[in-house]
């Protein structure tokens, strides 16, 4: 072989070997494309306590408060679902027969400022009177492991009794569940059980607890582990108090990852559950608590109905609905899946599922709230009760931001 020979095949060879080196830059830059057209960088993303992405039909994506947020996303929930929802957890010895529950039907309502019993607690009571109320959640100051006036309290509760009146104590941070929230709220109980105790003729009627785990940044990415840690730390409280408390619940507890497991963990620590069915309408309200009610039915817990009269703000949100492809993702991440908006349409894909923008609404504070219209509370009342009453878990209504 000649020097130009050997020249030319050297430089061939040169020239192949550039061509492969950049084929394959090539072919990893058109991977790297491919993966960035189905998964491009998202410009919102949030978690979504639902375990089967596959089964979700929309998705309500809300806009966060101007004022706090400037108007950007908030959070993400399920808006509609194409499968049917999971079954409530078989609880060994739970069920009931008829005629087994005892249940007391009340009217209560919560009282969060302590200047409205400490203060002038006649007048407390002549309100719960005038509103046909029969109990009251009342938050007490505790300082230092004791009860802060116990003798006003004392006071209180015994005018109260006297007029047919009970009063509950009321205790609820999301920090309860672990760590030092929990064993500060277990010294709380302590205190509460003490005054009991010292107070023997005027003690508490109950204790409740609206801890509301799902308020915790945790709860967004392990919905599964938060409720385990709330129902735990229940049975923690009613050690440190002594007997069984009431326990508040969102309506859709048992719909999310973690929250018909953990309730069913929770019933032995409940004398009463009192569900938060938020809703206007006879129709709504019904539809919101009848889960709970099934599930007070089967595990023996009586079941209270909240309803809301506090001033609250409209919502605005944009809808999407489930397409081929959008701009919207759902992908199963675990515990909860994870919605994630991108700047452009992608497609779905098995496993994550796409969502395409549909409209936005306006979300009244008047689908939630009664906002101060009593008459209007009670006219709803009256129509929805007759249907509580074919469940013999119903336990009767609570009323939230009654009582100022």
């Amino acid at each position: 072989m000649t020097r130009r020979s050997q020249g030319c095949l050297m430089r061939d060879t040169a020239i192949a070997g550039l061509l492969f080196v950049l084929a394959i830059a090539g072919a990893e830059t058109g991977i790297a494309e491919a993966q960035e057209e189905i998964e491009p960088e998202a410009i919102w993303s949030g978690a979504v306590p639902e375990a089967e992405p596959e089964c979700v039909a929309s998705i309500h994506l809300y806009l966060g408060n101007p004022r706090e947020s400037g108007g950007a996303y908030g959070h993400a929930e399920v808006g509609s679902r194409r499968c049917a929802s999971p079954e409530l957890p078989a609880l060994a010895g739970a069920a009931t027969e008829p005629g087994e529950m005892s249940t007391e039907r009340v009217r209560g309502a919560w009282v969060w400022r302590e200047a409205v019993w400490a203060e002038d607690p006649a007048a407390l009571i002549e309100s719960a009177q005038a509103a046909g109320l029969s109990v009251l959640y009342i938050a007490v100051p505790i300082r230092q492991g004791a009860i802060e006036r116990p003798d006003a309290l004392s006071r209180l509760i015994r005018r109260a009794n006297a007029r047919g009146v009970a009063v509950h104590a009321v205790e609820g941070d999301p920090r309860m569940i672990s760590g030092y929230g929990l064993e500060h709220a277990r010294q709380r109980a302590q205190a509460l059980a003490h005054f009991n105790a010292a107070y023997p003729r005027t003690p508490l009627s109950g204790l409740q607890y609206d801890i509301e785990p799902y308020l915790l940044d945790q709860y967004a990415s392990a919905p599964v582990q938060t409720f385990a840690q709330w129902a735990q730390a229940l049975a923690a409280l009613s050690a440190a108090y002594g007997e069984p408390v009431e326990i508040v619940v969102p309506f859709w507890i048992t719909a999310v990852p973690g929250g018909a497991a953990a309730l069913a963990a929770a019933a032995p620590s409940a004398t009463r559950l009192t569900v938060m069915a938020y809703r206007t309408t006879p129709e709504a309200i019904l539809q919101a608590a009848t889960p709970l009610l099934s599930w007070g039915d089967t595990y023996g817990v009586p079941v209270a109905v909240a309803l809301e009269m506090g001033a609250l703000p409209d919502e605005t949100a944009e809808v999407y609905r489930r397409e081929d492809s959008g701009e919207l993702t759902l992908a199963d991440t675990g515990e909860a899946a994870n919605a994630r908006l991108h700047g452009r349409t992608v497609l779905g894909r098995e496993g994550q599922p796409a969502f395409t923008y549909s409209h936005s609404v306006t979300i009244p504070a008047s689908r939630i709230s009664f906002s101060g219209d009593y008459a209007a509370l009670a006219s709803a009342a009256e129509a929805v009760e007759p249907r509580f009453l074919d469940f013999r878990s119903y336990a009767g209504l609570v009323i939230h931001g009654l009582i100022e």
